[in-house]
C-alpha cells in the first residue's frame, strides 16, 4: 500500500511540474481524466440536479486551471499528505464558492450589517445556511486561518444577542426549503474534513501520519496490541473496580465447586444407607469436609472412616483454591504493573 501511494504521489508531482511546462495544455487534459471521479464526488455533495452538478463541476475544473494553475501548484511537494486527500480539500472549497455564487447572499438584517466581516461570514454559515458549529470552523478556515473555536463561539453570542425571537423565527421560516444534497448535507461532508489546527496541509499530514500508526500497531504481537487496547480504552484498562469483579467471580466459582462436593459426599452417603434424609448427609458432609468435628452426628463403624477421607478431601480443596486465588491476584498485579510500564 506504501509503494502505491508513493507511485501515485510521484506520478502526481509530475503531473504538476507539466502543468507549468511548455506541454500544459496536454497535461490539464490528462489531469481532468485523471482526477475527474473526485471532483465530481465533490459536486456530487451539493447537488443531486446532474445539470447543477455539471455545472459545478465545470466551475472548479476553470477555478483550478485559472492563473496558470495557481491553485494547483500551491500543492508542497515536500509533505506527507496524500495528493488526492489535498485536492479533495481544494475542490470542496472551490464548490462551496460556487454553492454561494448559485444561491447568493441573502440581504444581512441591519443589525447584522453592523458587525465585522467574520461575524457576518459565521450569521451567514450558521443562521442563515443552518450549519453547525464544527462545520462552519471548517468552512471558515479557508478565509480565516488564524480561526479558533472560541472566536466562532463569541461570534454567535454576539449575533444570538442582537436577533429577536420573531427575527430567528423568520430565518428558519425562509431556509426550511433549503435543498438537502445527495448522501447527507454540506456541512456533514464538512465535518468529516480534519481539523486544521496548523493550517490544512500540515493537518492532513498528521491524518497520513496517524494512518501508518495504525498500521505498525497492526503489526504488532497479540499480547502487545491488547496492552495498547488496555491503556486506551476505559472499558479494558485495569482499575481497582475490574480487578474487584475478576477476583469476586473467581471465588464465587471456586465456592460453588465446594458446594458440589458437599452435595456429592451427601450422595454418596445416602448411597450407603447411612441417611434417609438428604439434609442431614449434606450437614454431615459440610462438617466432615470442612474439618469442623462437631460429632453429633457419627456413622456406623464400616464406614465412618469416609468421614476422614472428606475431611482430607476438604483440605486438599480448600488448599487449592486459595493457590488458585493467590494465582489471579499475581495475574491482576502483574497486568497493571505491565500497562503502567508502557505509560511511562
Amino acid at each position: 500500500m506504501s509503494d502505491d501511494h508513493s507511485n501515485s504521489r510521484e506520478s502526481a508531482v509530475k503531473l504538476l511540474r507539466r502543468l507549468k511546462s511548455a506541454d500544459a495544455g496536454s497535461a490539464w487534459v490528462e489531469f481532468v481524466d485523471l482526477y475527474a471521479p473526485l471532483i465530481m464526488h465533490a459536486a456530487c455533495q451539493f447537488e443531486y440536479e446532474q445539470e447543477r452538478i455539471n455545472d459545478c463541476f465545470l466551475f472548479a475544473c476553470e477555478q483550478l486551471s485559472d492563473n496558470g494553475f495557481r491553485r494547483l501548484l500551491k500543492f508542497n511537494a515536500a509533505s506527507k499528505v496524500k495528493f488526492n486527500t489535498w485536492l479533495g480539500t481544494v475542490v470542496f472549497n472551490l464548490c462551496v464558492d460556487w454553492h454561494r455564487r448559485e444561491y447568493g447572499r441573502v440581504r444581512l438584517l441591519p443589525e447584522i450589517s453592523a458587525l465585522p466581516a467574520f461575524d457576518q461570514s459565521v450569521y451567514r454559515l450558521v443562521i442563515e445556511q443552518g450549519m453547525n458549529k464544527e462545520a462552519s470552523f471548517q468552512a471558515l478556515r479557508a478565509d480565516f486561518p488564524e480561526l479558533t473555536r472560541e472566536l466562532v463561539a463569541n461570534a454567535l453570542a454576539r449575533i444570538h444577542s442582537l436577533l429577536t425571537p420573531r427575527q430567528r423565527w423568520q430565518i428558519t421560516v425562509r431556509n426550511r426549503g433549503r435543498k438537502q444534497v445527495r448522501g447527507g448535507s454540506a456541512e456533514d461532508w464538512l465535518e468529516r474534513l480534519p481539523e486544521t489546527a496548523d493550517g490544512p496541509e500540515a493537518e492532513l499530514q498528521k491524518q497520513q501520519e496517524l494512518e501508518s500508526l495504525q498500521a505498525g500497531i497492526s503489526r504488532l504481537p497479540a499480547d502487545q496490541r491488547l496492552l495498547l487496547r488496555l491503556i486506551n480504552s476505559d472499558k479494558l484498562a485495569p482499575t481497582i473496580g475490574s480487578d474487584i469483579r475478576v477476583m469476586s467471580t473467581i471465588l464465587l466459582v471456586l465456592f460453588l465447586g465446594h458446594v458440589l462436593q458437599f452435595a456429592t459426599w451427601a450422595l454418596l452417603f445416602m448411597y450407603l444407607d447411612e441417611f434417609s434424609e438428604f439434609g442431614t448427609a449434606f450437614y454431615h458432609s459440610v462438617v466432615n469436609f470442612t474439618s469442623l468435628g462437631y460429632g453429633d452426628i457419627v456413622m456406623s463403624e464400616k464406614w465412618r472412616v469416609l468421614g476422614g477421607l472428606e475431611a482430607a478431601n476438604g483440605i486438599l480443596m480448600f488448599g487449592l483454591t486459595t493457590s488458585t486465588f493467590v494465582a489471579v491476584m499475581g495475574r491482576l498485579f502483574a497486568r497493571r504493573k505491565s500497562v503502567q510500564t508502557l505509560i511511562k
